[in-house]
């Protein structure tokens, strides 16, 4: 297994590919996710070395990970049909001269899309394969999500004729597909879900049950401090962040603060990031009565996040639909208390106990009487129920916890290639 680097130890040599579009710890969500997976084990396990295949990377790579770029990746259909012929052409001739002891099909996450030329040729030279972390696909998108337009708003008119020419062929590919996604799922050794929704997913995709895992992905935000929770006399500060699009609410969450703090409620809410809704939001915080509440930050870095996360007291998400949703997970684990909107990933973290408060979807007035409530509650009441989260975040979620599962994984998965080598 792996190559000797001295007496008693032994390399074990993965590639993940794809390793995400962005291979840095300034990615979000699934890019971070995977980030946050490779370097996690390459810290706990000094026996691990990782070859990553991404669009692009920047920023700290640490020792024993080794990153392949592939220059620009389409974020559009275009760019997913074509991936994973990119990534085999980069990975060439890697899996089947036996220079890796497994290989991690790290994306596309929805189980119909999880076909990986690299990972069929891997099983059929007796190299162990990993996929995930499957997600559940969003239960809704808005009209600022599709064609690749979320991430490309700049797209020129080759770029956009391509997406609408995949868009037009994906009902025809997407069967064909489907099939070799599924094929993907049976031969791996292990597959890892995000939530027990995503499992069931990828069993009824074509996992078989035994081998399905649930490894939620870890808290991103960089250690910080907990919030300073105000003085009775003092403002209740709100924290909603992510990218401003239809899907997320982010323009109900505006107006409810407005009217609080119009009708004399003491809170205020402070949003980072930036996408198509920010002009609408900018205009409505400017003409609404108590839109003065209303601070909006844009892009941050994972730094400055971690310090408006620091200064907040309450976060608040409306979003209508998230697989995982990992402000919110951050948002427990910086000590905040945490108001969302029930969709699939707040019921997966609530199901693994997660103190969450729980709002029915596009439920406006539900969350103008919860925030109201929390304007008027006792403070250290709502204190002592930041610390239960961030307590339950760093046990669930905490970086090491979820690194140390994945190594698992990886270890039994070469574990049993090597018996069934050396069944004697």
């Amino acid at each position: 297994m792996g190559r000797h680097r001295g007496v008693g130890v032994t390399t074990v040599r993965i590639l993940v590919a794809p390793a995400g579009s962005r291979f840095s710890a300034e990615s979000g969500s699934e890019d971070g996710w995977l980030y946050d997976i490779v370097t996690g084990v390459a810290y706990a396990k000094p026996d691990f070395e990782f070859t990553c295949i991404t669009g692009k990377s920047d920023g700290h790579v640490p020792e024993r990970v080794t990153v392949v770029t592939l220059g620009g990746w389409p974020a559009d259909e275009l760019g997913g049909i074509a991936l994973p012929l990119r990534v085999a052409r980069a990975a060439g001739k890697s899996v089947v001269s036996g220079q890796f002891d497994l290989v991690h099909h790290g994306l596309p996450f929805a189980s119909g899309r999880s076909f990986s030329i690299v990972g069929v040729k891997a099983v059929r030279h007796g190299v162990p394969l990993v996929v995930g972390p499957v997600q559940t696909p969003l239960e809704w998108t808005g009209p600022d999500e599709r064609g690749g337009r979320l991430t490309a708003l700049d797209a020129s008119r080759l770029r956009a004729g391509g997406a609408a020419l995949a868009r037009a062929a994906w009902p025809l590919l997407a069967p064909g597909i489907g099939r070799l996604s599924a094929g993907t799922l049976r031969r791996a050794s292990r597959v890892v879900a995000m939530s027990p929704a995503a499992r069931e997913l990828a069993i009824a995709a074509g996992a078989r049950r035994e081998r399905v895992d649930v490894i939620p992905p870890s808290v991103r935000l960089p250690p910080g401090g907990q919030p300073t929770w105000p003085r009775p006399d003092t403002a209740l500060r709100l924290l909603t962040a992510g990218y401003l699009i239809e899907r997320k609410g982010t323009l109900e969450i505006v107006t409810t603060v407005a009217g609080l703090a119009a009708a004399g409620e003491r809170v205020t809410l402070d949003i980072a990031g930036d996408g198509p809704a920010m002009a609408r939001i900018r205009e409505v915080a400017t003409q609404l009565p108590g839109g003065g509440a209303i601070r909006l930050h844009g892009w941050l870095d994972r730094h400055q996040l971690a310090d408006l996360y620091a200064s907040a007291h309450v976060y608040v998400s409306m979003s209508r639909a998230e697989s995982w949703g990992h402000t919110v997970a951050d948002a427990l684990g910086a000590g905040l208390v945490v108001v969302t909107s029930t969709n699939v990933g707040a019921r997966a973290m609530a199901d693994m106990g997660a103190p969450l408060r729980l709002l029915p979807t596009r439920g406006r007035q539900q969350l103008s009487d919860e925030l109201r409530q929390l304007c008027r509650s006792d403070l250290a009441e709502l204190q002592r129920e930041g610390e239960t989260g961030a307590r339950w975040a760093a046990a669930t979620l905490g970086v090491p916890v979820i690194a140390r599962r994945w190594a698992r994984i990886y270890q039994e998965a070469v574990a049993v290639r090597d018996s069934e080598r050396n069944p004697g």
